[in-house]
Order: structure tokens, then sequence, then C-alpha cells
């Protein structure tokens, strides 16, 4: 507990090092290489930064470490960087890939040598407000708006993340087939869905269903009080209610 220090002459923290040592209030990571998968999980550092030494050149996974405010990567780091956003990149090639993330709030811009989010979820963008993908990124569509969104071969055209802090009304877009962990996605005002859309309805309080308006897939912050659930309805997305 406290403040940690990684010895001197300690090149590798092994897998799942400090997991689960909740009572972490710093971490020095002095001048690691290596840092294996899930070392930092369920750690709260209450919203210090976190550097990067410029000795790191591995990470075996994603930066998980709990409550980060900023990741700042030390000067001379041949493989990763960061920037003012809280987003913290592994260069592969001409591109790069998220694989830690700060506290995100405001706009984000997601820049067009990005290929991946990697590990940035719903609970990650709930104080964000607006995305920005610039012009000539080949993974997400360009543009702003209040979601990130993509073509999988798999799923066809999916919305990755909404931001939870937008203030109006998310109009869901008539070629939208699947909306990633909608259950947990945070949403101020609701929803609306584009006509000719056929996997997703929205109802006049913003709360997002099924076409067939059987499976309740979100409920927007604004429906308070009684909640009674409509006629029809089967069953629902899970952490459908978790948000409320």
């Amino acid at each position: 507990e406290g403040d940690v220090r990684v010895p001197d002459g300690t090149v590798r923290i092994a897998d799942w090092a400090f997991c689960g040592c909740s009572k972490v209030t710093d971490i020095d990571l002095n001048r690691v290489e290596y840092i294996g998968q899930r070392v930092f999980d369920y750690t709260d550092l209450g919203g210090k930064d976190v550097v990067l030494p410029s000795s790191l050149t591995k990470l075996d996974g994603y930066l998980e470490i709990g409550n980060v405010h900023r990741y700042i990567v030390e000067e001379g780091n041949e493989v990763l960087s960061c920037d003012d956003q809280g987003l913290v990149y592994e260069r592969n090639g001409n591109e790069r890939v998220v694989v830690g993330i700060g506290s995100l709030e405001g706009t984000i811009t997601i820049a067009a040598d990005v290929i991946s989010l990697g590990m940035v979820g719903t609970n990650d963008v709930r104080d964000v407000d607006l995305f920005v993908v610039e012009d000539g990124n080949t993974k997400y569509r360009p543009g702003e708006g209040p979601y990130v969104q993509y073509y999988s071969k798999y799923q066809g055209e999916c919305i990755l993340l909404v931001a939870g802090a937008y203030d109006g009304i998310i109009t869901i877009p008539a070629e939208i087939q699947y909306i990633h962990n909608m259950g947990s996605v945070h949403v101020r005002q609701g929803f609306a869905v584009e006509e000719g859309n056929e996997n997703y309805a929205a109802d006049e309080n913003g709360i997002l269903y099924s076409y067939d308006m059987k499976v309740i897939h979100n409920i927007p912050q604004t429906v308070t009080g009684d909640l009674s659930v409509r006629e029809g309805v089967t069953s629902a997305t899970d952490g459908v209610f978790g948000n409320l």
C-alpha cells in the first residue's frame, strides 16, 4: 500500500503483479522495460499522473491502472507516445493503436493514423461530449459527432463508442447494424432512430429498443421516477438498468 517504486535493476513486471492492490496511492515505474498483462487491475490512484519511462518498450496487453488522470510518456521513448487528451499510443509501423487511457473528457480527437481504440470502453467516455475523427482515418468514419462509427465485415456498420456527456438526442443512422456494449452506454437525452433502420427503434422517451420493440437496449438519464416496461418487451440488454 502507499507509494510504490519499482526497485532499481528491475526490468520486468510480471502478469497480475499489482492486481488487487487497492491501497496503492502512487506508482513509480523507474527504468522498467516490460509490463505484463493486467498488472494494475483494481488499483486506484485517485486521479494522479503516471510517468511511463523511456526504457519501457514492451506492453503485453493494455495499461489498466485504475483512476489515472494522465499517462506521461518520458522523452526518448521510441515505442510509446501520448497526447494531452489522456491517450497512450503504441506505434505499429506508420500507424498507432491506443494502449492506455487516462481521464477522458470534452472533445476527443481520433488522429488519422489511429487504427485501434483498443481498451477504450463505455465508462471511459461518460464525460466525453464529442468525437472528431480526422480525415484520412481508414478505420473509423471521419467527421465529428456523438459517436464513433466503423465497418466490421462480421457485423456491418457499427457504433463503437457513444459520448456520454453529449447534450442532445443521439440519432442512430439507418445503416447501423450493431452498437457495442449498448446496455452500459451513458446517454443524457436519449435516442432517435432514422427511418429505414431495421435493427433499432426508439420511443417518445428516448429509450432504445430492438426493431421489434421486444428488447430494451438503453435507458437515458432523463428517464426518472417510476418506470413501467412497455407491453411486449421480453428482455433487456445486460447493464441496461445500471445507469439509472
